[in-house]
């Protein structure tokens, strides 16, 4: 028996990183998958990759900045499955920059892509996550943002932590349907987009900065969602887990981090 038979997840952002190392895990745990990802290639192979370990999991191309495509991600795992059990938003977008260098275009696709999704997710899911045996699960990546600070990423961690209030709200307003509603800050991660925007020796400073001795995996991660996702969880909900080897508190001793 696995801690997820019977349930349905869509994972929006799940062709690399942790995205995909949750869906594995969830697949490995008995759950039915749909996953998105903008690149088709990528969703694609993380199904493929399902399917021959004996999962049950479909791609559906989406785009999560478009409010028509996460609206369409949601009518799909319906069409697919039937039902929908877990809602993970995991997908994001950088916006890399100080503030005077973000233009409004990258502004606004960190806008819809990190904190408006959301709230789309939410509004097309609700219905199904309503008739969720055993209580429904909205579970969204966000930083460990609210206690470090990285220079050059403003706009992005400004939607992560307006993700918190997202978090708290919900878990609210959807406790009665028995809906939980929680957020995973994951600290520094290995993932296939870590060589895009760090070096080699940035990640080795980053590793030094983590008490635990080394940066996270995705796999990491993923442990993360699972017990939220599980029954385990039932009774959790509007909270922030924190995933990080204890970086967070380094940093907090350290003062501000910056990357180079």
């Amino acid at each position: 028996m696995g801690r997820l038979d019977g349930k349905v997840a869509l994972i929006v952002g799940a062709g690399t990183g942790i995205g995909k190392a949750t869906a594995k895990l969830f697949a490995s745990e008995g759950a039915r998958v749909v996953v998105t990802m903008r690149t088709a290639q990528n969703g694609v192979k993380v199904v493929e990759e399902i399917r021959a370990d004996g999962g049950d999991a479909h791609y559906v191309v989406g785009d999560a900045s478009v409010q028509a495509q996460v609206l369409n991600m949601v009518n799909q795992t319906e069409r697919y499955y039937g039902q929908l059990d877990i809602l993970i938003h995991n997908a994001a977008h950088l916006a890399p920059g100080a503030v005077h260098e973000v233009s409004d275009e990258d502004l606004e696709l960190a806008l819809s892509t990190n904190l408006k999704a959301c709230f789309w997710l939410t509004r097309a899911a609700l219905p199904l996550l309503k008739q969720a045996k055993g209580g429904g699960r909205i579970i969204v990546t966000t930083t460990p943002a609210m206690r470090t600070a990285v220079s050059g990423l403003a706009a992005y961690m400004s939607t992560k932590v307006a993700i918190n209030g997202f978090i708290r709200g919900a878990a609210l307003d959807y406790a009665k349907y028995n809906i939980t509603v929680n957020e995973v800050g994951p600290g520094f991660t290995v993932t296939e987009m870590s060589g895009d925007y760090l070096s080699l020796d940035t990640l080795e400073k980053l590793r030094k900065t983590v008490p635990l001795g080394r940066l996270g995996q995705p796999e990491d991660i993923a442990k993360g969602m699972l017990f939220l996702a599980s029954d385990d969880a039932n009774y959790i909900t509007g909270q922030s887990l924190t995933i990080d080897g204890g970086g967070t508190l380094q940093h907090i001793s350290e003062g501000t981090l910056k990357i180079d």
